[in-house]
């Protein structure tokens, strides 16, 4: 009898020890899995984080590059809107004491993006050519082609001499770059 209470107890050891191992081998590979889902979620959260950090910078950027491509359009024409731009120039002359006059604005079909213009001006000496020297400086891109500077003579008077008046007269023909 005490054999088999001996074989018994073995055989219950045996059966626990067994149990014991498949449990530890269960628990085992369920950490395991559960560790490799839970460096995944890690790795897509990473992924997704980086992706949101890049499309806030990327953000940030266009936002950048808007508000440089506002500045950059201020130095170029609209082709669209060229009245705009002879008014501009017409309003230039008013504030620096000249008489300017648009003579002839044409879209280059030679040289894209260009815009020629001709304009005329008239004043004193200084006004105009303070004007030309501020037409250069202009946030506009202009490229002067030829510029001619000339003096107005008055007729003659009675007695045939001729009058000389204080009044000159700039021919400006230039291109300016357009969007």
């Amino acid at each position: 009898m005490q054999k088999n209470h001996t074989t018994f107890i073995l055989i219950l050891s045996i059966l626990s020890v067994i149990i014991c191992v498949g449990s530890f081998v269960f628990f085992l590979r369920v950490i395991r899995n559960k560790n490799q889902h839970s460096s995944n979620i890690l790795s897509v959260l990473e992924n997704k984080m980086a992706e949101k950090d890049n499309a806030t910078i990327l953000n940030k950027k266009l936002n950048e590059v808007q508000s440089v491509s506002g500045i950059i359009d201020k130095h170029f024409v609209d082709s669209a809107h060229i009245n705009k731009y002879v008014d501009y120039l017409e309003e230039f002359g008013l504030n620096n004491k000249t008489e300017l006059i648009v003579k002839n604005v044409e879209i280059s079909p030679s040289v894209p993006n260009t815009i020629k213009v001709m304009i005329s001006v008239r004043g004193t000496f200084e006004d105009v050519v303070q004007t030309l020297a501020m037409l250069e400086k202009d946030d506009y891109i202009i490229s002067i082609v030829s510029m001619y500077l000339n003096k107005d003579i008055a007729p003659t008077d009675s007695n045939g001499i001729p009058g000389v008046t204080s009044s000159w007269q700039a021919d400006i023909s230039f291109n300016v770059l357009s969007s």
